[in-house]
C-alpha cells in the first residue's frame, strides 16, 4: 500500500501537504515532499546550513553562519592559520 502525499483536513476542507520525511530545523511542509525552510537553512528537508561567507580551507558550514574548521585553521570562515609549536615562557 502506497502512502498518500496529500490529506483532506475535515475542519477547513483545505488540502494540506504531507512530507513523509519530516522537515528539520524548524522547517514546515509546504507541498508534498517539499519543506519551506527558515532563514539559515536549505535543502529538501531543511537539513543544510547556510553560511553567508564560504567556509574556507576545507571547513564546512554546520549551523547558520557557523563553520567547523579543518585541523590547522580557525576563524569564523576558517581563514586564519593556527599557530603551531611550543612556546617558552
Amino acid at each position: 500500500m502506497m502512502a498518500s502525499s496529500l490529506c483532506l483536513c475535515l475542519s477547513s476542507n483545505q488540502i494540506t501537504a504531507i512530507c513523509i520525511l519530516p522537515c528539520l530545523n524548524g522547517g514546515r511542509c509546504a507541498a508534498p515532499y517539499q519543506c519551506e525552510c527558515p532563514t539559515g537553512w536549505t535543502g529538501t528537508r531543511c537539513h543544510s546550513a547556510v553560511c553567508s561567507l564560504s567556509c574556507l580551507n576545507g571547513g564546512r558550514c554546520i549551523r547558520p553562519n557557523r563553520c567547523h574548521c579543518s585541523p590547522g585553521w580557525s576563524g569564523h570562515d576558517c581563514s586564519r592559520k593556527r599557530k603551531t609549536g611550543y612556546f617558552n615562557i
